[in-house]
């Protein structure tokens, strides 16, 4: 039974965490869609850290036609700032 009961909270965990990194996901998502008209195809090298003011989170943003993109906030609540890679660029 304390298995169970353990199974079941860490599964609500898990769940909870999850559900929070699609929001910050969609979140950007659908930012790129409407900054830089960008159908979003992929999101990698994701960076998330705990600050005391909230969760800081990089990541690179693939889109549809190609472009990519570096985008970060370091706020839960801010919209994330979004730069564009040039081919040269070590981190793109």
């Amino acid at each position: 039974m304390r298995r169970l009961i353990a199974g079941l909270v860490f599964g609500a965990i898990g769940f909870a965490a999850a559900a929070a990194q699609a929001s910050w996901e969609d979140q950007l998502s659908l930012q790129m869609m409407q900054d830089e008209n960008c159908e979003v195809t992929y999101i990698t090298q994701v960076i998330e850290r705990d600050l005391p003011e909230g969760k800081f989170i990089q990541a690179l943003v693939g889109c549809a036609d190609k472009r990519t993109f570096i985008a970060y906030r370091d706020k839960d609540l801010r919209r994330f700032k979004i730069t564009v890679c040039k081919q040269d660029e070590r981190a793109c």
